[in-house]
């Protein structure tokens, strides 16, 4: 019994290494050593954001199933979610679909403040959410996580606008103020 135990530890052991073999080790050194800056925006080279915003692409489900493993500090937890903005929209909601997936599942590492910032776009996807919301993909990430997340949550009110189309009206005003462009407009069902 003994020498079994052994085994699958081992073979716990060699599962965890080969998954964290699989990750380059240059995204690996950024998500040792990146931080993200006041204004939200990760620090680093275009380079080595573009990289890991790439590989989270690529691998969605892993990164969020490993996300503790990945980013075990909130330092690491917060630069995945902001690089996470660096991804095409389709891939962001993705990734988004999927953190609600481990909030709802009560994954390790994945809990309503880290849904929350992941919601709260500040930067390459702010409004996203919000032009698109009539959007059904769009539409039906917003009920998932007006499901998911605690009734409690300050989400709760920027989801129910974001699905009234209130949201886009706020965020065009404050896109308009600071000259900013607006979010790409993702397909809707005529």
């Amino acid at each position: 019994m003994k020498k079994l135990f052994q085994l699958a530890v081992s073979l716990c052991l060699y599962t965890s290494l080969v998954s964290a073999a699989d990750m380059p080790q240059m995204i690996a050194d950024y998500i040792e050593t990146g931080n993200v800056s006041e204004r939200g925006i990760p620090t680093g080279t275009i380079e080595q954001i573009n990289a890991l915003a790439g590989y989270m692409a690529n691998n969605t489900d892993d990164v969020v199933e490993r996300f503790d493993e990945i980013a075990p500090d909130i330092r690491r937890k917060n630069l995945l979610i902001s690089v996470s903005e660096f991804m095409e929209p389709q891939q962001y909601i993705h990734f988004l679909d999927k953190l609600l997936d481990g909030l709802q599942v009560g994954q390790k590492g994945v809990d309503a403040r880290v849904v929350e910032q992941a919601f709260s776009a500040g930067n390459k996807k702010m409004g996203l959410l919000a032009f698109n919301f009539q959007n059904q993909e769009v539409v039906n990430l917003c009920q998932k996580a007006k499901n998911t997340l605690p009734q409690t949550s300050s989400a709760q009110q920027v989801l129910t606008d974001i699905l009234s189309g209130e949201q886009r009206t706020q965020i065009g005003a404050a896109l308009f103020m600071e000259n900013l462009p607006e979010p790409e407009m993702l397909p809707t069902e005529e």
